[in-house]
């Protein structure tokens, strides 16, 4: 296919090389490889790349040069910019330390003197010039950080479905794969919140394929958020994914969701050969079945349908203990309510006025929602205990007091805080719990109100019963014309809120968990050798220091004959180009892993070793621009287990000043941080200061 030249081509005075993406490394308009002198690093790679191939654009990003290189993409025609953006990292900087390295685990990296942006922008916005605001953008086609040093992070990757000539995830993830594996990344990691509509797809890869989507290119688990870990991962993602089918057509029959599964499961089942045993297999198949084209979703649909029994595909019929369900997403809960349905509250009753309309109609609607880790059924009775607490006080009760009221008959803090967070949006027969703020204190408070009656007068409209001919299809789509609501309609009332088990609802919840994933990549040089080098301090920093991880070792490439000597030059070089802290760095010895000292004149390849410690003198202790996570050397301490920074919101504690999620604490996210926080070792130790005050008194 014909390039199709991109606008800001022919407003160039020379015509600019263009990449081929499908085939990256390629140039349009040269038979020679991009890098005439490919080096061993990331921090040499990038720039010869931005030499060979990049035009430097004519305005700066305070004061960081912006560069464009085009690329062409083979699938479909289009050729497009991709924006590099090269930061020269200095106290004056606005944003000299890296919050992503910090909330993934790298706080303890020493701050590079360099960091690029790599940005491809949404095509409505290829004509226009980056602003400051770009760099925080997630709605970029892609957008990468990548530190000199060869530690990156790959910020966001987005499709536009509406445009013709989009470009694919899968083929801007290639492209960003080349990329990295071309200018010799290290490590490069993301924060997976990937969607597919209202389905997260690290859960739904993780349970089809035994990994996420990213899992593809190689992106593997590297922790999880409140002190998930990766035993504990794989043996959520094992639990899921081993679940048979023939057990849940088994548990969910004689249901409406059970009838509705077995349409789904018996279409798929009946369109291939292979017999999806498990929960892997049938949503794996049905993942790759999104992907025929509709002439063989509709011939595939015409087979089974000839091949299945008439009983397969059953019509539901009202009687005396049927209620009619819409579609998979609307069916009838406990109360007779449709899900999505208003409910009709009178403004002019004084016990409604003011209360918001319920977003919910059952607990069940509520937990496939809000993604809730534990059923309908036990937030029901759950809710039923809250309800108990307020007929024997008949009051408004603050949120502490209805919590640690609740406490002894639910048990679950989890449970009580998530309830807490949800209560006011779901119905509970014909009262509401409402949640107010305390104009005086400020502290959140609830109390429960008595909804219209005509509300009653609805409840009974949707119960009553139906003529046998106003049935209706329990789904509103026939299986197999629309995989992806078929797909969508296991991962509700499956993955997310399976029947009566909170096991499998609490597996979904250790996956959900888990955001982080990076992928580290290892070369194969030629007529040259890499090394690690590895700072070590001195005792004096290693005390400062003590609790905080020592930084990773920088590559260094030397010739193969290279003795220590070489060696000792060529890292004292790397280390003053990389990083602020060691810009006056001066190398004395080399030691290798046990810390004995190697001679100068000692072969480095006769050591059989690629890693070594660097011992010198001359680094800036007093500098900011230290560690990517800051100067201050921060200590988290949850009672999730969680002992680093892992991007969720945190809270330190004011007497031992550790820090503790607040989700943990029972702060919800849209709760204000108390101005005086103990966690429970602090608290506990307070109030036993006091009862001795007391006793000696």
């Amino acid at each position: 296919m014909a390039i199709t030249a991109y606008d800001a081509l022919t407003e160039r005075q020379k015509a600019p090389k263009v990449l081929l993406i499908n085939d990256f490394a390629i140039s349009s308009s040269s038979s020679s490889p991009p890098f005439f002198n490919l080096a061993a690093t990331f921090r040499d790679n990038i720039r010869s790349f931005l030499r060979e191939y990049a035009e430097i654009e004519d305005y700066t990003i305070d004061g960081a040069t912006v560069s464009t290189i085009f690329l062409g993409s083979q699938a479909n025609g289009v050729v497009f910019p991709l924006y590099i953006i090269e930061q020269q990292i200095s106290d004056s900087s606005p944003n000299p330390l890296c919050d992503f390295c910090r909330c993934f685990g790298w706080g303890h990296h020493y701050v590079t003197k360099r960091k690029y942006h790599m940005i491809i922008p949404n095509r409505d916005e290829w004509n226009e010039p980056l602003k400051r605001e770009s760099l925080k953008l997630s709605s970029h086609l892609m957008h990468g950080l990548i530190h000199c040093n060869g530690f990156g992070h790959l910020l966001c990757i987005n499709t536009d479905l509406d445009d013709p000539n989009h470009l694919s995830g899968d083929q801007i993830m290639d492209f960003w794969d080349r990329l990295c594996s071309t200018l010799h990344t290290r490590k490069i990691s993301l924060d997976d919140t990937s969607k597919k509509g209202a389905m997260d797809l690290r859960l739904l890869h993780g349970v089809a394929y035994g990994r996420p989507w990213f899992g593809k290119w190689d992106y593997m688990f590297s922790h999880g958020s409140f002190g998930v870990k990766k035993d504990l991962y794989w043996r959520a993602i094992l639990t899921l994914s081993s679940i048979e089918v023939d057990k849940i057509l088994e548990e969910l029959s004689g249901t409406s969701k059970g009838r509705v599964m077995k349409k789904i499961i018996d279409f798929y089942r009946g369109s291939t050969e292979s017999p999806l045993a498990t929960l892997s297999d049938l949503l794996r198949f049905m993942l790759g079945f999104i992907s025929k084209a509709p002439i063989e979703r509709k011939t595939a649909m015409a087979l089974v349908a000839m091949s299945l029994d008439h009983v397969s595909y059953p019509t539901l019929r009202a009687d005396e203990n049927t209620e009619v369900c819409t579609s998979p997403d609307q069916e009838s809960d406990d109360n007779g309510y449709e899900s999505g349905r208003d409910t009709v509250l009178d403004d002019h009753n004084t016990t409604t006025s003011g209360i918001k309309p319920p977003q919910y109609y059952s607990f069940d609607d509520l937990s496939r929602r809000e993604h809730s880790r534990w059923p309908g059924r036990r937030l029901n009775d759950a809710a039923q205990a809250v309800l108990k607490v307020f007929k024997e006080r008949n009051s408004t009760i603050s949120r502490q007091d209805l919590r640690e009221a609740v406490r002894s008959s639910i048990g679950d803090t989890g449970l009580i805080d998530f309830l807490l967070k949800h209560i006011d949006k779901v119905l509970i027969g014909d009262q509401i719990v409402q949640r107010s703020t305390n104009p005086k204190s400020r502290m959140l408070q609830f109390s429960l109100r008595t909804i219209n009656s005509r509300v009653q007068e609805q409840k009974r409209k949707k119960k009553r019963k139906v003529k046998p001919q106003e049935t209706s299809e329990c789904t509103s789509t026939t299986p197999g014309l629309s995989p992806y609501d078929d797909i969508l309609y296991l991962y509700q009332n499956l993955l997310l809120t399976y029947p009566d088990s909170d096991l499998y609802s609490e597996a979904s919840q250790v996956i959900l968990k888990c955001k982080s994933f990076v992928k580290e990549w290892s070369y194969q040089e030629q007529n040259h050798l890499t090394v690690s080098c590895q700072v070590l301090p001195n005792h004096e920093e290693l005390l400062r220091d003590f609790t905080r991880l020592l930084p990773p070792g920088d590559l260094v490439a030397v010739p193969e004959n290279a003795t220590i000597r070489e060696l000792k030059s060529a890292a004292e070089k790397v280390l003053r180009d990389t990083y602020c802290i060691t810009e006056t760095f001066e190398v004395l010895e080399i030691r290798n892993r046990y810390l004995e000292k190697l001679d100068d004149n000692v072969s480095l390849k006769s050591q059989g070793n690629t890693e070594f410690m660097v011992k010198g003198f001359g680094l800036d202790i007093g500098t900011e621009l230290r560690y990517e996570g800051g100067f201050d050397d921060w200590t988290v301490d949850c009672k999730c287990g969680a002992r680093d920074d892992d991007g969720e919101r945190m809270v330190a504690c004011d007497a031992c000043k550790v820090w503790h999620h607040t989700l943990c604490n029972s702060i919800e996210d849209d709760e204000a941080v108390p101005s005086v926080f103990l966690c429970n070792m602090c608290y506990g130790d307070s109030l036993r200061s006091k009862k001795r005050n007391l006793s000696i008194r």
